[in-house]
C-alpha cells in the first residue's frame, strides 16, 4: 500500500489532491467492498500542494498594442437582451479553443489579466485591492506572483531621506 500510494507523488509527480483521491479510493474499496478497515500506514510519501497561481494573458495585440473598441449606443440594448454572462462564458471558451492558446483561459482570466496590468503599471496592492474588491490581501498579494516587478528598490538609509 505504501508503494502505491508513493507511486504518484515520487514517479508521476501529481498534485496532492490526485494523491488523496487514489488513498480514498483505496479506503472506500477496504471498507465497502472487502468490508475491512483500512488500518494505518505510515511513513508514505506526500505529494506536496502546489501554490495557485492564476492565469494571466499577456498582451498579444498587433505591434504589442492592447486593443479597444468602444461600442456604439445603439447597440448597447441589445447586447444587455442577449449577453446572459453563460454566452460569455461560452464564447471565451471557444475564443480560447480556436487561438489555440497554451495556457487555460476562461472568462474570469480576464480578471486576473486586470490585476496583473496594473501591477505592471505599478499600481500599488492596496489601490489593486481595492478595484477587485478584495476584503483581504492575501487574495491580492497572489497576483504579484503573475508579474515581474518593475519597482526601483534602492537600498537608501533612512538619514539619506
Amino acid at each position: 500500500m505504501k508503494q502505491y500510494l508513493a507511486y504518484p507523488a515520487v514517479e508521476r509527480k501529481v498534485a496532492a489532491s490526485s494523491q488523496n483521491l487514489a488513498f480514498n479510493s483505496l479506503l472506500s474499496f477496504y471498507r465497502h467492498v472487502l468490508g475491512k478497515e483500512f488500518g494505518k500506514i505510515d511513513g508514505v510519501v506526500r505529494a506536496k500542494k502546489r501554490p495557485y497561481i492564476p492565469v494571466v494573458l499577456s498582451k498579444d495585440g498587433k505591434g504589442k498594442k492592447d486593443r479597444s473598441l468602444p461600442i456604439p449606443k445603439i447597440l448597447v440594448a441589445e447586447l444587455d437582451a442577449h449577453l446572459h454572462e453563460t454566452h460569455v462564458q461560452q464564447a471565451v471558451k471557444k475564443a480560447v479553443k480556436k487561438a489555440r492558446l497554451a495556457e487555460r483561459a476562461t472568462a474570469h482570466t480576464f480578471r486576473h489579466s486586470y490585476a496583473g496590468r496594473l501591477l505592471a503599471a505599478n499600481y500599488d496592492i492596496r489601490t489593486i485591492q481595492e478595484r477587485l474588491g478584495h476584503s483581504d490581501m492575501r487574495t491580492t498579494m497572489i497576483y504579484t506572483h503573475t508579474v515581474k516587478s518593475k519597482t526601483i528598490k534602492n537600498a537608501m538609509s533612512p538619514l539619506d531621506l
